[in-house]
């Protein structure tokens, strides 16, 4: 019996250290893949410095819309090492297929491989409303403070009312990574991100979004 005993108490106790384990490989698999994210994120942001050394400071456009729809990652492809580098690991997209050739559909672009949204407010994009803002990394005010890209579920972040459709906190703690206009990169959640608007349950703050010089 007491041999019985024994037995069953070390079954406890590896079953224990089993679960820990797993979550601590679960736990560190989360934080690489978050990683590798940011990563990710420095080398788009990256190609968007590239994209303005040649454009004096012009950030490319986000939507250009014409017969063909075109977006962002096809002004920075050119810059591109690696087309991965359009993908979260932790997002079940896969950027490079958003550059692959179809043959019946040439000219075609599939946007929905992105894994990362545009700030909104760095690009004219052709809208009438937006054609006083100077969309140009020189007129920004503390770049380092300003969003430049980050985990979304569309091709742009807007920071309003459609948050809820753009926002992708897919890492721990339902955070989401943002490169910021110097190239860093942050993790924030809900309580710590600012937006445009003041939306229930998110902190306002329009400068991270928007704040360019007055003159």
């Amino acid at each position: 019996m007491r041999d019985f005993r024994e037995l069953i108490l070390v079954c406890v106790i590896l079953g224990g250290l089993f679960t820990a384990g797993g979550s601590m490989l679960q736990y560190m698999s989360e934080q690489n893949k978050q990683l590798t994210c940011a990563s990710h994120l420095k080398e788009v942001a990256k190609m968007g410095f590239m994209y303005q050394e040649e454009h004096d400071g012009q950030f490319q456009p986000m939507i250009v819309r014409k017969r063909t729809w075109e977006y962002w990652p096809q002004y920075l492809k050119p810059y591109a090492k690696d087309f991965i580098h359009f993908s979260c690991p932790a997002d079940s997209r896969r950027g490079a297929g958003a550059f692959e050739v179809d043959e019946l559909l040439p000219r075609f672009y599939n946007a929905g491989y992105i894994s990362y949204g545009m700030n909104y407010y760095l690009s004219d994009s052709g809208e009438k409303h937006m054609k006083s803002w100077p969309c140009n990394i020189k007129k920004v005010v503390n770049p380092s403070y300003v969003v430049y890209f980050g985990d979304a579920r569309t091709i742009q972040l807007r920071p309003t009312s459609c948050w809820d459709q753009d926002h992708n906190p897919i890492h721990q703690n339902k955070s989401a990574n943002y490169a910021m206009l110097d190239g860093h990169v942050e993790n924030h959640s809900q309580k710590t991100l600012g937006l445009v608007a003041p939306i229930k349950g998110w902190k306002y703050d329009k400068v991270r979004w928007v704040n360019w010089k007055k003159n």
